[in-house]
């Protein structure tokens, strides 16, 4: 059993009879607005918040200094998942992200990829999470062992994309720069992150990084 971790499940019957297999020591249960469960993991003390606006619900799960108001103010503005673009880029600190918005649920890490989100098909549902070995437990998926040749081979360090792999056989890891999208029971992978565009030529890069 594990002392911290959490899944996420989408808002279905299928997600709450999935519960009961998450490996995770006496977890806390946050529900959706309908009462299904959402977040099922612990977490320690002082890295979780949530805001709660009408049919919408967002965890804001790391290290994130910002008061519950004003995550509450925020989350009164999604009206869809895609609204949550502009809620996690409001965000300062290092986070996960997951949102439950009239029956569809979103999550992410963030961007720099030190918050990693994985996500596997158990039994009819795909969950989440923000351990693989969790989702390895709750499938029975054994080693990648293409992906432990490779660190074998390469002495343990490898880059991406293989570096970006999930260790277990069947469990996804998401892009930091992506987000999971459920649709009731499945979900898809949609980029919520991009680099912002250039304001300065690159011959300036230098200099200005020489004068710091």
């Amino acid at each position: 059993m594990w002392c911290e971790g959490f899944v996420v499940l989408p808002d279905t019957d299928a997600a709450s009879l999935a519960r009961a297999v998450v490996p995770l020591d006496s977890p806390d249960v946050i529900a959706h607005p309908s009462g299904r469960p959402w977040l099922v993991g612990r977490w320690p003390a002082g890295r979780f918040a949530l805001a709660d606006a009408g049919p919408v619900r967002v965890a804001v799960i790391g290290f994130c200094p910002m008061t519950t108001t004003r995550l509450a103010e925020l989350a009164a503005r999604i009206r869809t998942t895609s609204d949550v673009d502009a809620f996690a880029a409001a965000l300062p600190g290092s986070c996960h992200v997951i949102a439950s918005v009239h029956g569809q649920v979103r999550a992410q890490g963030s961007a720099t990829g030190l918050r990693r989100v994985f996500h596997a098909r158990v039994g009819a549902v795909r969950l989440a999470a923000d351990r693989a070995d969790v989702l390895a437990a709750m499938t029975g998926a054994g080693v990648d062992e293409e992906l432990l040749a490779a660190r074998v081979a390469c002495g343990g360090l490898l880059v991406p994309p293989l570096g970006e792999r999930s260790p277990w056989a069947g469990i996804e890891a998401l892009a930091p720069d992506h987000c999971l999208v459920w649709h009731r029971q499945d979900a898809q992978e949609r980029r919520w992150w991009h680099a912002p565009a250039p304001t300065r030529p690159p011959a300036e890069g230098p200099a200005r990084c020489a004068r710091r």
